[in-house]
This record gives structure tokens, C-alpha cells and sequence, in this order.
């Protein structure tokens, strides 16, 4: 069976094929220091490579998406059936 997720904004109901967690750092020359004081910039993306109907793959930001089953069944009642 599958995972499916919903997509909040576009409310598309998708396959949840993987997931992918992305970080990065930037140094950015001082305009007066130059490399002697560069600024820093980072940050991170939290993605879910996600297939439509038609097999047609994206990436979606995580912050977009909710679970809305798992192999069938509802991620509330899979969580009950643990305890």
C-alpha cells in the first residue's frame, strides 16, 4: 500500500514516494572588508518527492502537505492500534 498526502494549497491528494532534508551556508564578501568580514547567510528545506495519477514526480515543501492515510488507514488509528 502507500502513504497519501494531501497538498494544503493546491488540495491535491498525492503519493508520498520519498523525502529529503537540504541545508546550506552562504558567506557573502563585505562590501567595505571584503573576505575579512564576510556576512553569513544559511538555512534548511524540509522536501517530499511526491507522484501524482499520472506517475508525474515533484518536490513539495513538507510545510504544504498532510498525511491523510497509510497503507489505508488513518495516522490516528495507527498510532491507537500501537498502544
Amino acid at each position: 500500500m502507500a502513504t497519501i498526502v494531501r497538498h494544503h494549497e493546491r488540495e491535491t491528494d498525492y503519493i508520498l514516494v520519498g523525502a529529503g532534508f537540504g541545508s546550506f551556508m552562504a558567506k557573502i564578501g563585505n562590501p567595505i572588508f571584503g573576505d575579512l568580514a564576510p556576512g553569513t547567510h544559511s538555512g534548511y528545506n524540509t522536501m517530499a518527492l511526491v507522484c501524482d495519477a499520472d506517475g508525474e514526480v515533484c518536490w513539495v515543501d513538507t510545510l504544504h502537505i498532510s498525511v491523510i492515510s497509510i497503507d489505508g488507514v488513518a495516522p490516528g488509528d495507527v498510532l491507537s492500534s500501537l498502544e
